[in-house]
């Protein structure tokens, strides 16, 4: 599946922002490679990250400044190793309503469900349930260094010092 731009950014807004939200309450992913899969409409995609504690941050990083710009509302709950986060956001003309719960195992991986809720309608959809699924793979591959991101369609970009994608090519 070849994923748009736009959705990629919402992707990463909904997704880096929940994260950045509970980072202080959440054990540090372990360094290494990082494999997430997202299914919606029936499709896979998948990314890898390359992330030390130092690129987490600088994720988080982004993930705060997405987040406080675009959403008016952002509560997250823990309990155990569950978290639910429930955000209200701005994209592209449309208020994003989101539920989302994350069940956590440990510093190695994650499952979640996001519903969402589009009004208006964004691209063409209503509503959407996204299924995530990020697993740690072991050290990172030769030519990726921590901050580094291949998303879907094999495009490059490297999370700077600043918090800010930077990107790299193919």
């Amino acid at each position: 599946m070849r994923i748009n731009a736009p959705k990629l950014f919402i992707l990463l807004a909904l997704g880096l922002g929940a994260s950045a939200a509970i980072a202080d309450t959440l054990p540090v992913n372990k360094p290494g490679l990082w494999i997430n899969r997202n299914t919606s409409d029936g499709q896979t995609t998948e990314a890898k990250l390359c992330m030390d504690q130092a690129s987490q941050g600088r994720m988080m990083q982004m993930g705060m400044a997405m987040s406080k710009e675009m959403c008016s509302s952002n509560i997250i709950k823990r309990t155990g190793n569950i978290v639910t986060v429930d955000s209200v956001c701005k994209v592209m003309g449309s208020t994003i309503t989101s539920h989302a719960v994350y069940t956590y195992a440990g510093d190695t991986g994650y499952k979640g469900t996001i519903n969402s809720s589009y009004s208006p309608a964004l691209m063409g959809k209503k509503s959407d349930v996204m299924t995530t699924d990020s697993k740690w793979a072991g050290a990172c591959p030769t030519g990726m260094v921590p901050g580094d991101i291949i998303v879907p369609g094999g495009m490059k970009m490297h999370i700077g010092k600043d918090g800010r994608p930077v990107m790299k090519g193919k």
